[in-house]
């Protein structure tokens, strides 16, 4: 019988050939849940993709849970104050929690647990992020039901952890700028939700939208979790008083499109109807991205933000303090992690091969 260290290889190795494989997002995540359950048992699981910059869930694939529950799943992890709320997990340092553990043996003392697992039959969850760099790159849930195998133990948590890094290199693949990509249609796609997130009305380019971006998870009408999220972004914005704001998030679709998602509650209502507007993404929106999905530490990419502006090394080592060594130093692990040998370059793959028609490389 194989012991945990062999299973551990044989899983880490069995993720790094998956993430060659070629597959898209969602079929990656299929693999991943079929995989990782036979060496950490679980009976069901849900996956996200998710805008590396923020954290917002834009995607879900899942298996054994009842999708009518994804709207409630959606509020509480953006509204409620649970420890184990994705969000909160990461601002605790750590990559995974369970549910059991993370509420010292009394799992009923978490508002998630008492209003949705509980219900489902699930006696523990244990929930990971998929950080890698400075991005969340995804993330997950898995759930184990009453009467099968036991809580999640500090070891299994440790092997997800371990698991975690891996999964994230390979979403993170999904971000990098392309070889090429189709042309974004221009103008918004705008759908209308009702009072409990259902379709109530859409443009033409919204129900396209709506077809591509089709799941597992088959909600009413068939509305996408990120529009769904946005959604319960909003409305929880207007009950806080910041009607005014809109929920965003930057996503990519199934074809290579990168598009921003934006919704708001209509007449500042929390119980009314939401708007969630879909645009193509400008260059300035999507090279975050770019920059994070390359690797580069937040000093780097504040730096390749400024090569991109036009800036010298001498305006470069003044506004960030640095001597001008320094800004070399950084430029060429930039170029390095880039794959070129000068800013010229790295401004044309950049600027003109993935955002094309933004800037003219700089003459410096």
């Amino acid at each position: 019988m194989a012991n945990r260290r062999d299973i551990e290889r044989r899983l880490l190795g069995d993720i790094t050939d998956l993430s060659t494989a070629g597959l898209g997002m969602a079929d990656l995540f299929r693999e991943l849940n079929s995989l990782i359950r036979a060496g950490l048992p679980f009976d069901a699981g849900c996956w996200h993709g998710a805008d590396p910059a923020t954290g917002f869930l834009t995607s879900t694939v899942s298996e054994g849970l009842d999708v009518e529950g994804f709207r409630d799943s959606a509020q509480l992890e953006l509204w409620s104050e649970d420890s184990t709320t994705f969000t909160a997990i990461r601002a605790s340092g750590q990559v995974t929690r369970s549910m059991v553990l993370g509420h010292q043996g009394r799992p009923e003392r978490s508002v998630r647990y008492r209003e949705l697992l509980s219900a489902w039959g699930f006696a523990d969850e244990l929930r990971v992020n998929f950080d890698l760099q400075g991005g969340r790159w995804g993330s997950a849930a898995i759930m184990r039901t009453r009467g099968g195998a036991a809580a999640f133990s500090p070891a299994e948590l440790a092997l997800m952890e371990r698991v975690s890094r891996q999964v994230a290199s390979a979403l993170r693949g999904y971000y990098l700028p392309p070889d090429s990509e189709p042309a974004a249609e221009a103008g918004p796609a705008v759908a209308i939700l009702g009072p409990n997130d259902t379709l109530v009305s859409a443009d033409l380019r919204a129900h396209a939208l709506i077809a591509e971006l089709a799941e597992d998870v088959r909600l009413a009408d068939g509305i996408p979790s990120a529009f769904i999220t946005a959604a319960k972004q909003a409305r929880g914005l207007a009950v806080g008083g910041q009607a005014a704001a809109a929920a965003r998030a930057l996503l990519r679709t199934p074809t290579g499109q990168w598009l921003v998602v934006q919704a708001s509650a209509l007449e500042g209502r929390p119980d009314g109807s939401v708007a969630v507007v879909v645009t193509p993404a400008a260059a300035s929106e999507r090279m975050p991205v770019a920059l994070l999905a390359f690797g580069l530490t937040a000093r780097e990419r504040d730096i390749a933000l400024e090569v991109l502006r036009g800036r010298s090394t001498q305006e470069m080592a003044a506004r960030f303090s640095l001597s001008p060594v320094t800004v070399q130093d950084h430029l060429k692990s930039i170029f390095n992690r880039t794959g070129v040998r000068s800013r010229r370059e790295f401004v044309a793959q950049m600027m003109m091969s993935h955002f094309p028609a933004v800037a003219e490389p700089p003459t410096r």
